[in-house]
Order: C-alpha cells, then structure tokens, then sequence
C-alpha cells in the first residue's frame, strides 16, 4: 500500500472523515488496498495461515476497508459513510471489509442482514467482503468463491 494511494483517498472527504480515516489508518485498523491480491498478501504477511488461508477467526476484532473502485469517490464515499454509521451503531463483533473485482447481482442488506449472509455462507460472523461498484455493493468469500451482492442499507 502506498502513501500516494492514501494520500488521493484521503482528499476525496470532507475534514470529519478524513481525519477519522487518518487515525485508523496511523492505528492499523483500516487497510486501503487497490488489488485484491495485495490484501491478500497483507493478510498472509500479518495473520496465522491455516493451510494456504489466512486464519479468518483471528480476524475477529479488525475491521478493514479496501478501496477498490479508485475512479469513483462519490462511491468510495458513501461506503464509507454507511460502514462508519454502521460500525457505530452496532454492538456486535466488527465487520471486515475487503475489496474484490467481481461482476454484480442485485441483492438488499441491512448490515445486520450482511452479518447474518456472512455467517451462513462462510460460518465467521464479522467476516463480510464487500465493495463499491457503481450503485452496487458485492459480497464474497475469498475462501470458496461464494458470492451474494447488494445495497448496503440503513
């Protein structure tokens, strides 16, 4: 992950946000990462493997953003907003959020319905894969290649 790339996501928020995004980042609690693979190889360098995976339990108190669509900040933007509103005002385990390039389907989430999604599909409660693309939002698991997509909704 590059400064630069931090530095243009950066510029694209009003002061608030950017300033909440700056701590997270200097904390190590958010990840901007533009290609998948790279998140992947940022998982595998700082979590234990189980196999050739990530050990996806030991991701249970991280919460992560991965900006993927990097041409489009008013879609980065409003993720942003929806993960910050939901992150405050959930009580349960965090969500991890990573980015992946894949095609859409259309499917509604609340972020509780995406915690319930994600525990069926991949048995980690907090483990929920989205990204921005277009109007849309992806779910998908980077253990088996499962997806459902959808709005992230209030």
């Amino acid at each position: 992950m590059s400064t630069k790339e931090e530095t243009i996501v950066l510029s694209w928020f009003d002061d608030e946000i950017r300033a909440s995004l700056a701590q997270a980042l200097a904390d190590g609690d958010v990840c901007l990462c533009a290609d998948p693979r790279e998140l992947t190889d940022l998982l595998r360098a700082r979590y234990p493997l189980e196999g050739d995976e990530p050990n996806w339990a030991a991701l249970g108190q991280v919460q992560r953003i991965a900006a993927d669509d990097l041409d489009r900040p008013g879609a980065l933007a409003a993720f942003l907003d929806a993960w910050f509103a939901a992150r405050d005002a959930s009580d349960d385990a965090p969500l991890v959020y990573v980015a992946c390039n894949l095609k859409n389907t259309a499917f509604e989430l609340t972020p509780r319905a995406l915690r319930e999604h994600a525990e069926a599909l991949f048995g980690y409660p907090q483990n929920a894969f989205v990204f921005p693309r277009t109007d849309d939002w992806i779910l998908h698991s980077t253990r088996d290649d499962e997806l459902i997509g959808g709005v992230l909704a209030e």
